[in-house]
């Protein structure tokens, strides 16, 4: 052996003595750990939270595609309104509700959504409808229903009140499929 491979050699050997004395693996799970915590941090900006019509946030779930909140102080819209266009032909879900906050005479909300499938036909779900005459089951409407919706259309939504009632309605789109 060459005394410069020899010398070589020697150097590794004593850096590597050097490493375990000072306890590098402590240092290498540090740097891993603040690196993890980074990765992680830049996971959740990605997924920070959306503004919403109410003023307030809400953060994307998983596969959640689009989504819409409002209530009697930001208002729903009373006719079609687009909330989401599907990018692609395949299997959605659509979750929605409303819900009543205050008690009224006569009092109700109707909650609307409509989608193109891939025939082209225009589908509408009309949830039940929430009686705001008293809190509890019925003042309350939701649903959560898998939807094929064609790709490049409208999801659309509409909330019909009756006698001004104070309400909360909730809808959102996961795109279940890949295709």
């Amino acid at each position: 052996m060459q005394y410069s491979q020899w010398r070589e050699d020697m150097q590794i050997e004593n850096n590597f003595d050097s490493m375990k004395k000072i306890g590098v693996f402590p240092v290498v799970l540090i740097v891993a750990s603040v690196l993890g915590i980074i990765v992680f941090s830049l996971a959740e900006w990605s997924n920070r939270a959306q503004p919403q019509a109410d003023g307030s946030s809400y953060a994307l779930g998983s596969n959640q595609a689009g989504w819409i909140s409002c209530s009697q102080a930001t208002p729903c819209a009373s006719s079609a309104t687009t909330f989401y266009v599907a990018p692609t032909t395949t299997l959605y879900r659509i979750s929605a509700g409303v819900a009543c906050t205050s008690t009224g005479a006569a009092a109700t909300a109707i909650l609307v959504v409509k989608y193109t499938d891939p025939s082209s036909t225009v589908q509408t779900i009309t949830l039940s409808t929430a009686t705001c005459t008293a809190l509890g089951v019925g003042s309350i409407a939701s649903l959560d229903q898998p939807s094929v919706i064609l790709a490049g259309t409208n999801v659309q939504y509409s909330l019909t009140v009756a006698n001004s009632p104070n309400y909360q309605a909730r809808i959102a789109v996961y795109q279940e499929g890949m295709n």
